[in-house]
This record gives C-alpha cells, structure tokens and sequence, in this order.
C-alpha cells in the first residue's frame, strides 16, 4: 500500500514542482512534428497534391482569361498591360507547381522554431528538489523510494491517504493540461495535411488580386497553422518561467521537499497556485491558433 501510495505522490510531485507537465508534452509534441512532417513527405500526400495541381493550373489559366477579357472590353489591352499579366500568371504557375516544397518548408520551419523553444527551456530548469532529485538528475523513483515509503511510514497510512487526496485536484488539472495539448497537436497535425492537399487550390486566386487575395490568405492561414506548435511550446516555457520565478516564495521559502517537510510544502499556498498556472496554461493553449493567426495578420 505504501509501495503504491508513495509512487503516486512521487509522479504527482514531480508534475507540479518538476518539469514532469512541461518535458511529457514537449515530447509528445516533437514526435507529433516528426510524424507530421514524414506524412508530408509520403507519395500518398504527393500525389494528392498532384492531383490538384491540374486543377489550380487550369483555375489560373481561367482567371487569366476573364482578366484579359475585362481588360479588352475596357480597351485597356496594351503591351505593358499584357505583359504585367503574363506576368502573374508565371509567377503563380511556378509557385503552384512547387507548393509541395512550399509546404513542407514552412512545416520543416515550425519544428526549427518548436526545438529551439524547447531547447530554451531546457537551459531553464526547474531548481525545486523533491526527495534530492532534480530536473537535471531526471526525478528517479528509484533512487527516493526509500525516503518516500519512511516519510509515508511515519506519517501513517490515513495521513498518506489524505495527500494522496490533497493532490488528486492539481493532478486531474494536469492531466486535462496533457488532453488540450494532445488534441490540439494531433488536430493541427490533421489540419495542416488537409491545407497541404488542397493548397494548389488555394493559392490559385493568387493570381487576381496578389498579396490581398484569398490565395495569400491561404498561405498565411497555413503558415500559422504550423506555427502552433511553436507557440505552444512557447506557452509551456512562459508557464515554465513564471513557476521557477514564483516557486521559491508559494512554497513559504522551501526550494527542496524532504521526508521532513512535504506536509509543511504541501499545506503551503505552492501546490494549489502551481495548479491555476496550469488551468491558465490550458485557457492559452486554446487560444494558441488565435495567437498565430494574429502573428500573421490572418
């Protein structure tokens, strides 16, 4: 019983006042980017561009000749006028037939962008010991199960049972943190491969109006769906910041929990302040496409 009771309370610890929340997601995220840039990469999502590139050649093509018909009822048809035109029309016809490199390099971008956030804050560690273990030494069960089952064996099995209870709250948030990011990630994923198949027909209006057209705005709605994974890993780093900035006086001065003074940490205002930077790192996260689209000016 202690066996299992110390263990709980060990991963619950190290997910509140480690970096346990924040290197489970991150990890979780670049595997997610991993998977999602090899998908791009695959003959299936070629080919399907492939398919609709004909289609946007054929839409361009069609563009232009409404334009050039415009123009001549208008009398506007001069070579300058032609020329301009032509133009436009090569410029969006090359950027059609290479939206696979496109796509792909704006994907490949937003992993660069993800690692270095995540490098960044790993230079950040957590400074909070639990049971001498640290963000550097990895938090090991292993190596504190002694001092855990003593410190549960003096307190007794009830008041074991009651921290378990105290931390059964934060511990749900942080699983509800895990469950938004997860869905988010794996949505974004599915998102961008849908933008990437149908891209060639979203650019092809590129051709009317330019940079104002709803082709560029295309452009820029997938670029900022691949760069939301970046500024979720910038949202875990800030919330990452703010506790190793805050920890030290929410835990009434404690920067270590012993076998001595884990009821003294846990009864502290720490446990339930690392909880709302949680919930609010689940209120951001939610917002992280918005934040993207902002970025962009989508």
């Amino acid at each position: 019983m202690l066996k299992f009771f110390s263990r709980q309370i060990f991963e619950a610890l190290v997910v509140l006042f480690g970096n346990g929340l924040l290197n489970d997601i991150a990890e979780f995220l670049n595997t997610i980017n991993t998977a999602t840039v090899n998908a791009l990469n695959t003959g299936v999502i070629s080919d399907a561009i492939g398919i609709f590139k004909g289609l946007a050649a054929s839409l361009v093509i069609l563009f232009f000749l409404i334009e050039l018909l415009n123009e001549a009822q208008k009398d506007f048809v001069t070579f300058e006028r032609l020329t301009v035109m032509l133009l436009r029309l090569l410029a969006v016809t090359v950027l059609i037939m290479n939206l696979e490199m496109i796509v792909n390099g704006l994907e490949e971008l937003s992993v660069l962008i993800f690692n270095a956030v995540k490098d960044l804050a790993g230079n950040s560690s957590n400074s909070f010991e639990i049971f001498g273990e640290n963000a550097a030494t990895g938090y090991r069960y292993s190596e504190v199960e002694k001092d855990m089952k003593d410190a549960l064996g003096k307190a007794g099995i009830k008041q074991a049972l009651m921290v378990v209870l105290q931390l059964l709250i934060p511990w749900l948030i942080s699983r509800l943190c895990y469950v938004v990011a997860y869905v988010i990630a794996v949505g974004r994923s599915i998102e961008l491969i849908v933008r990437a198949i149908f891209s060639p027909i979203g650019v092809a209006n590129l051709f009317e109006d330019g940079t104002r057209s709803s082709g560029f705005r295309y452009l820029k709605k997938f670029a900022a769906c691949a760069l939301q994974l970046g500024a979720i890993a910038v949202i875990l780093y800030a919330a990452n910041a703010l506790c190793n900035s805050l920890i030290s006086s929410l835990s009434d001065g404690y920067m270590t929990i012993t076998k001595d003074n884990i009821l003294d940490v846990l009864g502290s205002t720490a446990l339930w302040s690392m909880s709302a930077i949680q919930l609010a790192v689940i209120g951001i996260t939610l917002k992280a496409q918005s934040i993207c689209n902002d970025i962009l000016g989508v």
